[in-house]
């Protein structure tokens, strides 16, 4: 996407400069910075409280003095705390921890290993310090204007993986949280899905009441933590955030495996679903298990940490619509079940947002097989829990194995057997030894996927002739689902083992509906293509939620592969179930020399929503595919009456806007909702407008500047409406000072959204304009309790319109406010 070269970067009060944004959350935007003055590196969370009530604003700001007043080595340091009343910003600058136990997560399921018990138990002691801290001391806190208040229970409300920061040194520190009660509650209803995985459930009352948060519920919290650490995935996942409160309420999940029963048991309690039942902080700290953790786990060692520098996130300015369901690499509300499947990070997710429009697909209980990286050519064998018969077999000592073979059928930590081992190392005579005793048996852990097998792994690993002796006992032993052992050979890119495998389990589908030859596809694994294309050719998805009538080729043009393509090209002209085109995948994906493939066969196909692969091109800003087509398509629109030149307004794709400049523009759209206001006949600028993509609006306003829709509405009003400041520059010289056939302006339209940044840029033109003798953008300010926008407009307007204005709001202070400038 290309940046606006209006929009301003971030900027943070002095002293301190912006290194880069780690993550945006719900509530405020994290960035790393560093203090000009002494060099030292903070983290700064901006927050804003613009439409807040005054009452509540005030609580907000108590409570962030307060938490700088908080004293404990397991809570994050608050550093000190910059308030911008103008902006209605303030600033919390903290020490910097260099990770957090979401990136923990992570690194693990990448590295394809577990956390060792004893680690676990030493994360648990210390967060359950800063929760007996938190819960239980108490803590004096005396305020500017002099105030002291003493607080005895402090609950944190807001636990989840990413707020459990590792310091340097290895501490555990509490972040994100606040003191008062009723800040919680305000942000409550805006916790994301993820969030809510780790909220506890007497917090989603049926009655819709809003219950306050308890230390008990913290400590549920806390179990859930614990158990996506153990376990390397959430306890409850499903599809949507109200499935996944329901699935919470029930307080069904997965136990914990291969752990002792010591854990299990403690975060059972901990995740008890009456709050009465939990244990407190204090008792949990007396646990055998619990007491003193840390230190045993003296082997801890900083360097193993992942750091916020290793994840680096790319943010664009603007959301893309094909990738909503994608965004959010590793932010502040990154979830545990999305780290799990990083098969493909964005196979899943943009091509349901691209042909469906869906919500997002959901996560299911279980990973797909994930190899730690894609250029890895053989996996690393877990070795945590084994036997000596496993250690022998992964070693290839066929004595060793001959002297245990009374612990045959035990698996180690990660759900490895002896044959397993064995195979996947390619010890022939180990597997034979061990064939008779293990065949059949299935992997049993929820890092792998549920199932997997010793023929799985010696074909991964393209250990042929293990494979041969295997596939006798194995062959179409799938596992939870449904992926072959000829599916790991065309992912890992093994011809040989798949040529021996092709017979005993070619046309079989994973549970997704994905069959052998999409995954080599997928993977431009050329040498597999040809193997399989015999026998798969031509199949397409029949199941799954996503991706139901793709086809091989489909697999290899949304990843580019064109050399795959171009062995498939047989399967040019085949169509998904939303009537989505090869050359539509290549345009969004920006393949041109795989365009060029199906270029005389697909243009000018539009699918079930009507589009067309420049439609898709434009959203994308892929210049080059979009030009091969752009002759054929210029235009047409798709069913809800969109141009391609609309589709590249959206999203700010200015090359591609150019291109369709002279073929579009003027063109009217029927209908456009936004903010939940339908506008009907619309021009690409009044979308560009209402979407903020000032690069477009550049570039279209010379056409288009001064086209209103039927209700009269300009571009200049949708942006005001939307509150985009740049958008407003921009428009103004031009579309400043007209009205819609209800006698609006733009600047009211700003005012009743107290966007006092845009009502600041449109004072200049529109200030004093009015509907009648009681509506005026005064008038509309006061209706939302706009105080900022209020301050704006008040000189210019309170003497004509301050009386309408208060009586257009029952608050004392606007009352008050707007009476200043009645004078």
């Amino acid at each position: 996407m290309i940046s606006s070269p209006l929009v301003r970067p971030a900027t943070l009060p002095d002293p301190y400069v912006v290194d880069k944004r780690v993550a945006t959350g719900v509530v405020g935007t994290v960035y790393r910075a560093h203090n000009s003055e002494t060099q030292a590196p903070v983290i700064v969370k901006k927050v804003s409280y613009l439409g807040i009530r005054l009452n509540d604003t005030q609580a907000i700001l108590d409570d962030v003095e307060a938490l700088s007043q908080l004293s404990s080595p397991y809570l994050t340091h608050l550093e000190s705390v910059i308030h911008d009343s103008r902006h209605r910003l303030y600033y919390l600058i903290s020490e910097v921890c260099v990770s957090n136990l979401q990136l923990l997560i992570s690194t693990h399921i990448k590295e394809n290993r577990f956390l060792a018990e004893e680690r676990i138990w030493s994360l648990l002691e210390q967060a359950l310090k800063a929760l007996d801290y938190l819960h239980t001391a108490e803590k004096r806190i005396v305020f500017k204007d002099g105030r002291e208040l003493k607080y005895r229970e402090v609950c944190h409300g807001n636990l989840k993986p990413s707020n459990v920061m590792i310091s340097e040194t290895g501490v555990v520190k509490l972040g994100d949280f606040s003191i008062n009660k009723a800040i919680s509650q305000l942000f409550m209803d805006k916790a994301s899905h993820q969030s809510v995985q780790y909220m506890a459930p007497e917090l989603f009352d049926s009655d819709g009441s809003r219950p306050e948060y308890s230390p008990a519920s913290d400590i549920w919290s806390l179990g859930a933590i614990i158990y996506s650490v153990a376990m390397l995935r959430a306890p409850f996942v499903a599809p949507t955030k109200d499935d996944t409160i329901k699935k919470i309420c029930t307080g069904t999940y997965l136990p914990i495996i291969n752990y002792s029963t010591d854990l299990q048991n403690v975060v059972a309690r901990m995740m008890d679903l009456s709050p009465a039942n939990r244990p407190t902080a204090a008792s949990l700290l007396t646990h055998p298990k619990i007491d003193k953790a840390t230190e045993r786990f003296m082997s801890f060692l900083t360097a193993s940490l992942p750091t916020f520098d290793t994840h680096e996130e790319r943010h664009d300015e603007k959301p893309d619509t094909i990738l909503l369901s994608i965004k959010n690499m590793v932010s502040e509300e990154e979830s545990v079940e999305r780290l799990q499947d990083e098969l493909d990070p964005p196979k899943d997710r943009f091509l349901d947002a691209l042909l469906t429009r869906k919500a997002e697909k959901p996560v299911t209980d279980s990973a797909i097989f994930v190899p730690p990286s894609v250029d890895q050519k053989k996996i690393e064998l877990s070795q945590e829990g084994d036997t000596p018969l496993i250690a022998a077999a992964r070693a290839g000592d066929l004595n060793g194995c001959k002297q245990n073979l009374s612990q045959v059928t035990k698996h180690n930590r990660a759900g490895l057997t002896a044959l397993m081992a064995a195979a996947a190392n390619g010890h022939l005579e180990c597997v034979k030894l061990l064939l008779e005793y293990e065949k059949g048996i299935r992997m049993r852990t929820t890092k792998w996927d549920f199932g997997f097998s010793a023929l799985s792994w010696a074909a991964m690993n393209g250990h042929v002739d293990c494979v041969r002796i295997l596939i006798p006992a194995e062959a179409q032993l799938v596992t939870e689902r449904n992926v072959t052992a000829l599916m790991y050979t065309s992912w890992w890119n093994q011809p040989a083992c798949a040529a021996l495998l092709i017979e005993h389990e070619a046309k079989l589908c994973d549970i997704d509906g994905r069959t052998a030859l999409m995954m080599a596809a997928e993977r431009n694994h050329v040498d597999c293509v040809l193997q399989l294309k015999e026998k798969e050719l031509k199949i397409t998805m029949k199941s799954g939620y996503w991706g139901v009538g793709f086809s091989a080729l489909s697999w290899a043009t949304i990843r580019g592969h064109h050399e795959a393509a171009a062995v498939l090209q047989e399967e040019i002209g085949i169509y998904d179930v939303n009537g989505i085109s090869t050359l539509m995948y290549a345009a969004w994906n920006g393949s041109v020399e795989i365009a060029k493939l199906c270029l005389s066969a697909e243009v000018g196909r539009n699918d079930v929503f009507g589009r067309t692969a420049l439609m898709v091109a434009a959203e994308r800003n892929n210049i080059d595919v979009a030009m091969l087509v752009v002759d054929r398509e210029a235009g047409l629109t798709s069913s809800d009456g969109r141009t391609a030149l609309m589709k590249a307004a959206e999203m700010d794709a200015v090359d591609v806007a150019k291109l369709l400049l002279s073929k579009e523009a003027t063109m009217r759209c029927k209908s456009y909702s936004c903010s939940n206001w339908e506008y009907t006949n619309v021009t690409a600028l009044m979308i560009a407008a209402f979407k903020g993509s000032a690069n477009v609006c550049n570039l279209l306003v010379q056409e288009e500047a001064g086209l209103k829709d039927n209700s009269g509405c300009t571009a200049l009003m949708a942006a005001a409406h939307c509150g985009h400041e740049e958008v407003c520059r921009i428009l103004l010289p031009r579309e400043g000072g007209m009205a819609n056939n209800s006698k609006s302006t733009a600047l009211m339209a700003a005012a009743s959204k107290n966007y006092f940044r845009c009502v600041e840029i449109l004072l200049e033109k529109e200030a004093g304009m009015s509907v009648n003798a009681s509506t005026s953008a005064l008038t509309m300010a006061a209706r939302c309790n706009g105080v900022d926008s209020i301050r704006l407009l008040g000189p210019r307007e309170g003497k004509a319109f301050g009386k309408a204005a208060r009586a257009n709001t029952i608050n004392n202070d606007v009352k008050a406010l707007i009476k200043t400038y009645m004078k």
